[in-house]
Order: C-alpha cells, then sequence, then structure tokens
C-alpha cells in the first residue's frame, strides 16, 4: 500500500508539470480508479479577444470583459478541482447583434465573450496497460455572455422564415430542473445547457402553437405552388409532358396531406384550448409525423428574441444574459469516461450558479 502512495504521488508530480508524452508505470496496471487518484491543475492557454469588440467597446472597457471571464474562471475553480484531468482555460470575444435579421445586418449590437476550459483527461492504453497518456479534450465548459448559441439548435435560414416579420430560432430541449433553472440536455445526454438571465424577464418570446401552424400553411402552400410552377416550366427542357403531368399531379396529392396536416393540428389544438400554448417541435417543416411534442421527447421550445430584453443604458459589456453549458463523455473506460462521470457530478453539485446570476447587469 505503502509504495502504491509513493507511486501516485510520483505519478502526480509528473503529471502536473503538464507533459503530453505517455507515461509508463513502474509497478501495477492503469485503470478508472488509479485516474481518478489524481489531481491535475487549471492553465492559462491563451487571450482570443477579437478585434470585433472595438467596434462596440469604448476605449478602456476591455478590462472590464477580461475581469468578468476570470471571475467566471474563478467560479469554475470554486466548484471543481481538475481529478484523472488537466484544465485548460482561455476565452473568446467578439460581438452579437440581438435581434438580428435573417443576413445579420441588422440589430442590437453587444459585446460577447466566452470563457472555455477543457478538460483533458489522463487516459490508460489499450495496448499497453502500465502507460497513461493525455488525451484529447473530453470534457469542456463554457460560459457565455450575451450570445445564445450554445442554447439554439435550427433557426430561421431565409426570409421565407419568419413569424410576424421576425426570425425564430429552436431552443434546446428541456430535460429537467436544476437549482430552479431549466436544464437542457444537447447533442445527446453527455451536454448540459442553462440561460440565466433577468429575473421576471425572459431574453424570448415563445411562440404559439397557432403562430407556427398559421406560418406552416402559409410557407407549404408557397412551397408546393413553386414546385408545381417550376415543374410547368421544365416542358421547355428535356422534360416530357408526361413526366411533367406526374410531377405536378404528385406535388398536388402532397400538398393537400401537408396542409390537412397541419390544418387537423390546428382543430385539435383549438378544441384543446392550446393555441396559445408554445409551439414545441422535433423538427420544422414536419409534413407527417406529430407536429408538436415535449422537451422529454427531445422537443425545443420556438421563440423569438423579446426586443424589450436589452437594456440599452447599460454598457455593452454588461451581461443581461449567460449561458452555462458543460459537456462530457461517459460511459467510455480508460478513455476519460469515469472522469467525465465526476467532473458531470461535481458540477451539478458543486456549481455556484447562484453567484453567476449576481453578474447579471453588473
Amino acid at each position: 500500500m505503502k509504495k502504491y502512495i509513493i507511486l501516485l504521488f510520483l505519478l502526480s508530480i509528473h503529471l502536473q508539470s503538464y507533459c503530453q508524452k505517455p507515461f509508463t508505470l513502474s509497478s501495477g496496471e492503469c485503470s478508472d480508479s488509479m485516474l481518478l487518484t489524481i489531481k491535475g491543475k487549471y492553465w492559462f492557454v491563451k487571450d482570443n479577444t477579437s478585434t470585433e469588440i472595438s467596434d462596440v467597446l469604448l476605449s478602456g472597457q476591455k478590462s472590464e470583459v477580461i475581469r468578468r471571464m476570470e471571475q467566471a474562471h474563478n467560479l469554475l475553480q470554486e466548484a471543481y478541482q481538475p481529478t484523472g484531468n488537466e484544465g485548460h482555460w482561455w476565452w473568446n470575444t467578439g460581438s452579437h447583434l440581438f435581434l438580428h435579421n435573417v443576413e445579420l445586418t441588422t440589430g442590437i449590437p453587444l459585446c460577447s465573450y466566452t470563457y472555455r476550459c477543457a478538460f483533458e483527461p489522463y487516459g490508460c492504453s489499450r495496448e499497453q496497460p502500465k502507460e497513461i497518456r493525455i488525451i484529447d479534450a473530453a470534457s469542456w465548459c463554457d460560459i457565455s455572455v450575451n450570445d445564445w448559441g450554445d442554447m439554439v439548435g435550427d433557426i430561421s435560414k431565409d426570409s421565407s422564415m419568419l413569424i410576424n416579420g421576425v426570425p425564430f430560432q429552436m431552443l434546446a430541449s428541456v430535460k429537467e430542473i436544476w437549482k430552479g433553472y431549466e436544464l437542457c440536455y444537447l447533442n445527446g445526454y453527455d451536454s448540459r445547457t442553462l440561460l440565466i438571465h433577468r429575473k421576471g424577464m425572459l431574453p424570448y418570446i415563445p411562440i404559439t402553437r397557432k403562430q407556427y401552424l398559421d406560418y406552416s400553411i402559409k410557407r407549404f402552400n408557397k412551397f408546393f405552388d413553386d414546385i408545381i410552377k417550376s415543374s410547368k416550366e421544365m416542358l421547355l427542357t428535356l422534360s416530357t409532358k408526361e413526366q411533367i403531368d406526374e410531377t405536378v399531379k404528385k406535388a398536388i396529392k402532397l400538398k393537400k396531406e401537408t396542409i390537412q396536416h397541419y390544418e387537423n393540428e390546428l382543430e385539435q389544438s383549438r378544441a384543446a384550448n392550446l393555441l396559445d400554448s408554445p409551439a414545441i417541435v422535433r423538427i420544422l417543416d414536419n409534413m407527417d409525423t406529430p407536429i408538436f411534442t415535449t422537451g422529454a421527447e427531445d422537443g425545443g421550445m420556438l421563440v423569438t428574441e423579446n426586443p424589450a430584453y436589452i437594456r440599452k443604458d447599460l454598457p455593452k459589456y454588461v451581461p443581461q444574459f449567460i449561458v452555462l453549458h458543460w459537456s462530457f463523455i461517459s460511459d467510455f473506460p480508460l478513455l476519460g469516461g469515469a472522469q467525465g462521470d465526476y467532473y458531470n457530478k461535481i458540477m451539478k453539485a458543486n456549481f455556484p450558479i447562484e453567484k453567476l446570476q449576481a453578474m447579471i447587469d453588473k
């Protein structure tokens, strides 16, 4: 036992030197339990400050951005001591257009910035059971200010995808309530994301079922009419009249079925008094499967950004909303899976979310 403790002590000294070359144990074999006894460190990597922020910040305000990213790092340090891994952190800055149009040419400019930490785990070599190596980052933590890209899935891609003339976005699926916050799972189940906003006000406005159904019926009518029109014009090219007639016939049939699908949902939602409830969908432009679903079934709420949310009396670097996102690998023995599970457990137990909330409007 004493020999094993000495071995771990020497191993931790070696690994804390931040050498990424494989290390061979003098005795024993590498295992998940051994890896989880190694305490790593945090290492600052680089400042990725973009020149874009000069467009939204006044002279001397960059230091305020840096101070807040260092605050974010302190919160992660408070919650999690790298265990079986090394934490490499840095930040990115830029600008974000809130309430932007599809072309990203108009909107409310904000200074956006992200604190990011990548946890590179110590892993066991499958070929060499005595060898320990540092693996590419398997777990992450992002804290993004004034940019909710980590919360958003599908978005309006062109001017035809507007509701009441405004682009819409689909939020990630809400899976549970954690410390009073809606916790979303992204990209499978090894990713956690939540939105921190001003109390009593959301930075988005939910799209209702009626708004989405009216939009979809109008969009599909135009979509199929365009297909029918272009099919008839193809008669001037290489297509035969028989081919054109068959294409048009199929398009008319599919149009009728699709529109009927949405009109049926409109009547069902009206009968259930759900027309004003939020539209939660799994996919956009759904032609046949059930249109509305729930977060538990991987559905995302459709929203537009709230023009009343952004306070114009605050400096553009002040956090008006924050997205906390962490991801990890699980079920991956000897290659970071155990560290990932432990990291997720500690983040949920220890992260001081109330301190991140306190940064809003400050």
